[in-house]
């Protein structure tokens, strides 16, 4: 369930970034699904951020709000998680986090998913708060 949330977050952040006017607080509207999954520590961008805090979330670090940015406790929760795997705790994602953190880098953090009558209500419910 925790899951789902997490990338139906995401989903929303990028369809809003899409329809909005540009912002300082809003994710990038070039940040899509396919550049988050394909996102690897060679890069350093928004979308490095979102696939590193999905897969904190689901190591059971919370990032806090899935946001795509690199804010203290994206860096608190990594920190920990590098702690944790016996890492240097720098809170910066290097390779040998990466490699802790998406044992399969290939495997997409998200994925398209149309909310149906027949999903639990609650799963409905949560995705009407978040417009």
């Amino acid at each position: 369930m925790i899951r789902l949330v997490a990338a139906l977050a995401l989903i929303s952040i990028t369809a809003t970034a899409a329809d909005a006017a540009p912002s300082k607080s809003r994710a990038s509207p070039d940040l899509t699904s396919d550049s988050i999954n394909s996102a690897g520590p060679e890069s350093n961008d928004a979308a490095l951020i979102s696939k590193a805090e999905v897969l904190l979330d689901r190591n059971r670090f919370s990032p806090g709000q899935i946001d795509s940015k690199n804010g203290e406790n994206f860096r608190k929760a990594l920190a920990a998680f590098q702690q944790t795997r016996k890492l240097n705790p720098t809170g910066k994602i290097d390779t040998d986090t990466w490699n802790a953190l998406a044992p399969d880098p290939s495997a997409p953090v998200l994925r398209r998913y149309t909310i149906c009558r027949s999903d639990p209500v609650g799963v409905i419910a949560s995705v009407r708060e978040q417009h």
